[in-house]
């Protein structure tokens, strides 16, 4: 691991604002989806783009409780996993990548409860007093999906409605989402979310690691950030 990338919940650095986050929603740690992160972890670094990288498998990531405290503080009574520390890097990133395997036609459960948590900053930009407590992460940063399927599971824009919601609370844009279906398949072919033909799962990640390159094109390489990330309680 280079100065440049760090993964949750090791990461040695603090926020950054150049940064790219990584989610990898898969609970594999070294299946598919994780090949696919390192691979976009790889191409973004070798343009000088630092990244953070979080693996559902490796981490504590808690569910929403349903209890509303957000709604009244604009912030989690779930103060000591990792989905608490990864919001600092969410709300200073520079653009967001979403992995995840596609189980029954939807995003990983692990996942998922990742997007639920991301209701303290609907509530920051909807109810008057979670507003004046915590400000909104600043609107219009880039962001992409990634979801990656066996066989029988159909790529359908409903899995992506989770993650489009959350980007857009969290103030991402989602400009990039593809999908590929086929894994299992001894063809081994596979389709976008367009439902166009495919290729190989290979041509699949370098084609999408050319295109995180040019989404972030924008985000400049900046010094290296020794400082250690926030403890948690």
């Amino acid at each position: 691991m280079n100065d440049q990338e760090t993964s949750a919940p090791h990461a040695p650095h603090a926020p950054r604002d150049d940064a790219i986050v990584l989610i990898n929603g898969s609970p594999r740690a070294d299946g598919q989806c994780a090949r696919l992160t390192r691979a976009l972890t790889d191409a973004l670094q070798q343009h000088g783009m630092p990244v953070v990288a979080f693996n559902i498998s490796e981490g504590r990531y808690l569910p929403c409780l349903g209890c509303q405290t957000c709604t009244q503080r604009g912030e989690c009574v779930q103060t000591s996993d990792d989905t608490a520390r990864m919001q600092p890097y969410l709300e200073r990133a520079a653009g967001l990548i979403w992995v995840s395997p596609l189980y029954f036609a939807s995003i990983s459960a692990q996942l998922k409860g990742i997007v639920d948590r991301q209701m303290v900053y609907w509530c920051r930009r909807n109810l008057p007093k979670p507003a004046e407590i915590h400000p909104a992460p600043p609107q219009g940063r880039p962001a992409a999906a990634f979801l990656v399927a066996g066989s029988d599971d159909p790529l359908t824009p409903v899995a992506l409605t989770p993650l489009r919601y959350a980007s857009t609370v969290l103030g991402f844009d989602l400009n990039v989402t593809r999908g590929y279906s086929g894994l299992d398949d001894d063809t081994n072919t596979g389709a976008d979310d367009n439902g166009s033909d495919g290729h190989s799962f290979d041509d699949f990640i370098e084609g999408a690691s050319a295109e995180v390159c040019q989404l972030f094109a924008a985000v400049s390489a900046a010094p290296t950030v020794t400082a250690p990330p926030p403890s948690l309680p």
